[in-house]
């Protein structure tokens, strides 16, 4: 997907050079092997929202090279929109390389880069762990009573986009579950209403 701009605070002068985050108190140094080395997905992202670090375990979860999201802004990864201020545990939804749907936990951590083995001022940067939680099991378990009921039911985000949709669903909405994920549910029953549909009568 294309680069998309995401919402940041503006770097002061001294963060582009590596000398703060917006925010941030980071106290932690840690170096770039050893962020490479963790099993888990991990991003660094630097003050003017960019991606600096994307290891194996993140290459395998988005599909993406490293050499390929280098440089641009962590929204692509993470969607349009994220703030990486306001919470440091987030759930997100998002797509891969392929186009494919990734339900992520992500937990942010504000932490000093180090430059290099010589020394040098190290880089205060976001930190951001990343856990695939597609097979979580509350997921799940929501999925299963969807999936079970005889009448139309949807489950949304928290910005009203439809994240799952049921089999008896597709029938009164027209439209398979592949079609109607990430929909808004206003502009759903919005279309409902104006044709009349039985939905839009409840």
């Amino acid at each position: 997907p294309p680069p998309t701009s995401i919402t940041q605070p503006t770097p002061s002068a001294s963060t582009r050079q590596g000398r703060g985050v917006p925010g941030s108190s980071p106290s932690q140094t840690t170096g770039r092997d050893d962020l490479l080395a963790l099993q888990e997905a991990v991003l660094v992202i630097d003050g003017d929202g960019g991606v600096v670090l994307f290891n194996s375990a993140a290459e395998a979860l988005w599909g993406w090279r490293a050499d390929e999201v280098t440089g641009r802004p962590v929204g692509s990864l993470l969607g349009p929109g994220v703030d990486l201020t306001q919470a440091r545990h987030q759930r997100l939804r998002t797509k891969n390389k392929a186009g494919g749907e990734l339900f992520l936990r992500i937990s942010v951590r504000e932490v000093l880069l180090a430059v290099s083995d010589n020394g040098g001022t190290p880089q205060a940067v976001r930190r951001v762990l990343v856990e695939d939680v597609w097979e979580d099991a509350e997921y799940l378990q929501l999925c299963g009573v969807l999936d079970l009921a005889t009448f139309p039911l949807l489950a949304c985000s928290r910005t009203g986009e439809i994240a799952k949709f049921n089999r008896a669903a597709t029938g009164v909405f027209g439209m398979s579950q592949d079609e109607a994920r990430g929909v808004s549910v206003l502009r759903l029953f919005s279309s409902e209403i104006t044709a009349g549909g039985t939905a839009g009568e409840g």
